[in-house]
């Protein structure tokens, strides 16, 4: 019957090699799982890169900070072959950087924006480079010289098409263009960018001029209500990630470098 040709079968294969096989089984060394990866290092190229650039990041630094708090949340992101978006930033003073900084907290906690590290933009973005790369491009700047930064008489905001404030132009106080702001801006994009040092001189629209930010993602008639920082004298300029370059990617954005101007 079946049941007798399958018990016949079971008999023979224990016979010929079913217990052995088990024994075998039985005397294999057991291996020990494989460690899991390092979160957040070797995964993360920009960290890597930021933490190749001066050891350990100061964790007064609130966008080194950063980078390491949110370390092991990049483990399980999905592989990209693009670069993440990076910019260049004019970077405060200490003193003039604690006064943004309480101006910003402040308007953003009575609207209910992000709040982001003072600066003025150079390069909104500095091509399709890698951290590595843009890290080396960045050098070339070291040196080139400090550059004060006075404003014009009121805030203002970048208007849509639509007449609405783009997010990332929402209250600007307008930086007043000067012979050393232009020459940085013509070095940085020569080295990021490979463009000609004459050639004509454009900042990121709808505004079109040079800026310190105040406020992201408000509405267009704060602007009128805000005070005009006093001048100050940028004696850095940082790269950042501004990844994603979104109102929502605003708290994720991360200085992976500095140099001296």
């Amino acid at each position: 019957s079946g049941v007798d040709t399958m018990n016949f079968l079971t008999r023979l294969f224990t016979q010929c090699g079913g217990v052995s096989a088990s024994k075998e089984d039985d005397d294999a060394p057991v291996l020990p799982p494989e460690p899991p990866p390092n979160p957040g290092m070797s995964s993360n190229p920009h960290l890597a890169f930021l933490i190749a650039q001066g050891g350990t990041p100061s964790m007064t630094n609130p966008h080194a900070a950063f980078c390491l708090a949110s370390a092991s949340k990049v483990e399980d992101a999905p592989a990209t072959t693009t670069q993440p978006n990076m910019s260049l930033w004019l970077v405060p003073p200490p003193d003039a950087a604690a006064a943004l900084s309480a101006q910003i907290e402040k308007v953003a906690a009575d609207f209910g924006g992000p709040k982001f590290a003072p600066h003025a933009t150079v390069l909104g973005s500095v091509g399709a480079l890698t951290p590595e790369e843009a890290g080396a491009r960045l050098k070339k700047l070291g040196g080139s010289g400090a550059v004060p930064l006075e404003f014009e008489p009121a805030c203002a905001s970048g208007l849509s098409d639509a007449g609405e404030a783009v997010w990332n132009q929402g209250a600007v106080a307008l930086v007043v263009e000067s012979e050393p702001l232009l020459a940085l801006l013509k070095l940085a994009r020569s080295e990021f960018l490979g463009v000609e040092p004459d050639a004509p001189v454009v900042w990121s629209p709808p505004l079109g001029k040079p800026h310190v930010s105040l406020a992201y993602g408000c509405s267009a008639d704060l602007a009128a209500k805000l005070d005009v920082p006093a001048g100050f004298t940028c004696t850095e300029i940082a790269l950042v990630q501004t990844e994603p370059a979104t109102l929502a990617g605003v708290p994720t954005w991360c200085e992976l470098a500095r140099v001296t101007l």
